[in-house]
């Protein structure tokens, strides 16, 4: 199980954005271990990159001038279907 810090290093997503993520169904939901202390499952994380990496990569920055810029909530929950729950 990693913390918040490790979870920061490993994804490169602020806290703040996992939590978008979590709440959108595109992130895997943090499980809490005690009051405050909230833990996520490394299998989960690594299903969760997996399935970032095996389609478009919703976070990626646009290549040209006028582009649609980066992906909504909405496009990410839409490109991981398996971690909504």
């Amino acid at each position: 199980m990693f913390d918040d810090r490790e979870v920061e290093t490993i994804t490169g997503l602020s806290r703040t954005t996992r939590h978008r993520l979590e709440k959108a169904g595109a992130f895997p939901k943090g499980h809490y271990v005690s009051p405050g202390c909230k833990r996520w499952f490394g299998q989960q994380l690594a299903a969760w990159q997996r399935a970032i990496q095996s389609s478009s990569n919703p976070f990626a920055k646009p290549k040209a001038r006028g582009g649609k810029g980066r992906a909504s909530l909405k496009e990410i929950a839409r490109v991981t279907p398996s971690l909504k729950g």
